[in-house]
């Protein structure tokens, strides 16, 4: 769904899943200030008597969830268990080319370098083999759904701006990383991708551009430690946002976490941003890091088309 879930132009159809993702406080002012208020909204989407998937929550999404399912009779399944840490998941290997595992004796490999976007694979093809196991096959999308095409069209699905891996410009073999991520989780994912693709020493450039509304501090926490300098931003014009606040906090963070504050730059023009941060990157031969809004992505590749 595009946003909340019970009010979402996409609920109208009758599915033959619902599935719920990790939850976390975002879009508040739409949707409530509490995961509870959040799940609520969430929870709008499951069906009676239609199995519903759910990845780990936090327990107070969980009891939502739960008593939904229960209430109108929809099975309740956790494809990738219950624990919102997953520390029961076999070690992921990282590298430029993908993440990798093996669990129950089977080999997984995806295209995108990001841990979550394996175990999202992961989740997907959980719940394909329990949809065919134990749903009617006489549902025509059933009858088409070849399990073993699918689970080989995963290893091989990349998505736009999700751990995107593109060539930097300048001719120099560092790469630009672009990723939306732009709340406090996705922001620490992001965070431990690079810490594993580039050792507890690797450098890399940032520029930040975050939409007015999210969580600026959290997100800052995250990532301004790793880089070795960050350029903020504006992230693009579809939604409002205020770089000089972002910037004016950055430099707050920098502070309590004793970091150089000349490692921090303001260019409220994104292309001044990308131009300045990439000749950074390719002098010192490091990544480039592009993340905080879908909508800066949207500028990063025209940038990238551009210069390519």
């Amino acid at each position: 769904v595009g946003l909340g879930g019970r009010l979402d132009a996409t609920n109208v159809i009758t599915p033959i899943a619902s599935v719920i993702t990790s939850l976390e406080l975002e879009h508040t002012d739409i949707l409530g200030p509490t995961l509870e208020h959040i799940a609520r909204e969430k929870a709008g989407i499951i069906k009676p008597d239609i199995p519903t998937y759910c990845f780990p929550q936090e327990p107070e999404a969980l009891r939502i969830i739960s008593r939904r399912c229960s209430e109108i009779h929809s099975p309740l399944s956790f494809p990738l268990g219950q624990d919102p840490l997953l520390t029961h998941f076999p070690s992921m290997e990282l590298d430029w080319e993908g993440c990798s595992f093996t669990q129950g004796g089977i080999f997984f490999h995806t295209k995108v370098p990001g841990k979550m976007h394996c175990l999202n694979c992961l989740f997907v093809r959980n719940m394909l083999q329990d949809i065919r196991s134990s749903q009617n096959m006489s549902t025509p999308m059933l009858q088409q759904l070849d399990l073993e095409a699918s689970i080989a069209a995963l290893r091989k699905t990349t998505i736009p701006g999700r751990m995107e891996v593109r060539p930097l410009p300048l001719a120099n073999p560092a790469p630009v990383i672009l990723d939306g991520a732009h709340t406090r989780n996705s922001a620490a994912i992001l965070r431990r991708n690079l810490q594993e693709l580039l050792g507890p020493k690797g450098q890399f450039v940032l520029v930040l551009g975050i939409s007015q509304g999210k969580d600026y501090r959290s997100i800052l926490e995250q990532l301004l430690p790793m880089a070795n300098h960050t350029w903020i931003t504006t992230p693009g014009t579809f939604k409002a946002s205020n770089p000089e606040t972002l910037f004016d906090l950055s430099q707050e963070v920098a502070r309590e976490k004793e970091l150089d504050p000349n490692t921090l730059s303001l260019a409220p023009n994104p292309l001044d941003a990308f131009h300045q941060a990439a000749t950074l990157a390719g002098q010192r031969n490091i990544p480039l890091v592009i993340t905080g809004s879908f909508y800066l992505l949207g500028e990063a590749e025209a940038w990238l088309e551009g210069m390519s």
